[in-house]
């Protein structure tokens, strides 16, 4: 597949970071595929997503990362932008969708109109569509954001998760496609080509509600689906997750779940980078 190379340098930092961008528009913006902790990324993508599909989502019924107290911090980060820029990077997200469109409607992965994909659910997730499940629904109902993550490569249960989905989606609600962007190297998706198979699906709901048939949710045990289950324990250090291939520092360094892995592996992590005590405190 051919790849589209984003240019604009809002996009660049909204999906990669602004590290790699001459102009430093969105100061805390780790970029949606370096972590994206506070959600800048993927709300400023959304944002333009919903510009371009016409989105209007009744209040009350926003994407769930809004309502976790994340609005305040985001006025101050998009606060700065001026409109030109920002219609400049709804005219580019739009370029993206078409080209992905042209794509993979020539491509092997669209049979009758639709692809196969594949997403891993996160815990609230589950908890959720367990309790549906377990009333014997027809019909389950999740709370979706405006682009959902979803994979190409048909594996289940990935990140650690012990229920998947897998949908049948119409090709038109596909606005990136892995295959066809190409990205940047020295990023914690620099292996996205073989690696995540990341593909957004638009949800265009204006309540924010996902409805699949219970035969798109596949799981071992049911009862054990509820369980905090969001990533798999490790017990010892692994250093790709602080460096890349070349020991090169990653840009997600300090993102929750690596703060999480260092303090649960102090003794290690002292050992192996030299880090002060002061950190146990942190």
């Amino acid at each position: 597949m051919k790849e589209f190379h984003l240019t604009n340098e809002l996009l660049l930092q909204a999906f990669w970071g602004g590290y790699i961008c001459k102009n430093n528009y969105l100061t805390h913006c780790q970029g949606y595929f370096n972590a994206d902790t506070g959600d800048y990324g993927r709300g400023f993508i959304e944002y333009c997503i919903a510009r371009i599909f016409n989105i209007h989502r009744v209040p009350g019924y926003e994407q769930y990362y809004i309502k976790d107290g994340t609005t305040m911090k985001m006025f101050h980060e998009y606060g700065t932008l001026n409109e030109a820029d920002i219609d400049a990077a709804c005219a580019e997200i739009k370029l993206l969708y078409q080209f992905v469109q042209e794509e993979l409607k020539k491509s092997s992965y669209v049979k009758n109109g639709k692809i196969r994909l594949v997403r891993s659910l996160r815990r609230y997730e589950i908890e959720i569509a367990t309790t549906q499940l377990r009333d014997n629904n027809s019909t389950i109902t999740l709370p979706v954001n405006i682009i959902t993550s979803y994979a190409h490569d048909g594996k289940l249960y990935g990140y650690g998760s012990n229920m998947s989905i897998i949908r049948e989606v119409p090709v038109e609600k596909i606005v990136m496609f892995d295959e066809c962007l190409f990205h940047p190297e020295n990023v914690c998706a620099n292996n996205i080509h073989g690696g995540e198979y990341e593909v957004w699906v638009v949800e265009d709901n204006m309540f924010g509600k996902l409805e699949l048939d219970r035969e798109c949710f596949k799981y071992e045990k049911l009862e054990e689906s509820s369980k905090r289950h969001s990533y798999p324990i490790r017990h010892e250090i692994n250093a790709s997750l602080y460096t890349d291939e070349r020991k090169i520092t990653r840009p997600c360094e300090w993102n929750k779940f690596t703060k999480w892995l260092i303090k649960n592996n102090i003794k290690q992590i002292k050992q192996l980078y030299g880090i002060s005590d002061g950190l146990e405190n942190k």
